[in-house]
C-alpha cells in the first residue's frame, strides 16, 4: 500500500503545546493528549501512528494543528533517516 504524505511527516509542539502537555486537566480528548505527548519533533507520523493505530490520528493532527498545539517541521529541519544520512564527510 501507498504511503501517504502524512506518514512522513514530522511535527513538533508548540510553546501552547508544551504548556498543555503540563497540564494534568486539559480540554483534550484522550486521543489528543495521548499524539500530543507522544509528539517528539524526532519521529515520523507512521511511527508515532504504529504505536496507536486505534487512533484516528490524521484527524487527531489537524486538531492539534488547528489548536495551535504542534506544528509541521519543515523536511529540511527534520533529522535524516538513516538512508539519508551522507555516507562520507564533506571535503573541506
Amino acid at each position: 500500500m501507498p504511503r501517504s504524505p502524512i506518514d512522513r511527516a514530522v511535527f513538533k509542539r508548540t510553546l501552547a503545546g508544551q504548556c498543555m502537555a503540563l497540564q494534568l486537566s486539559s480540554a483534550l480528548t484522550a486521543e489528543q493528549r495521548r499524539l500530543l505527548l507522544m509528539i517528539n519533533g524526532e519521529t515520523p507520523f507512521a511511527d508515532l501512528q504504529a504505536l496507536v493505530p486505534h487512533i484516528d490520528g490524521p484527524r487527531v493532527i489537524l486538531d492539534l494543528i488547528t489548536e495551535g498545539l504542534i506544528a509541521l517541521i519543515p523536511s529540511s529541519e527534520a533529522e535524516p533517516g538513516p538512508d539519508e544520512v551522507p555516507q562520507e564527510p564533506p571535503s573541506l
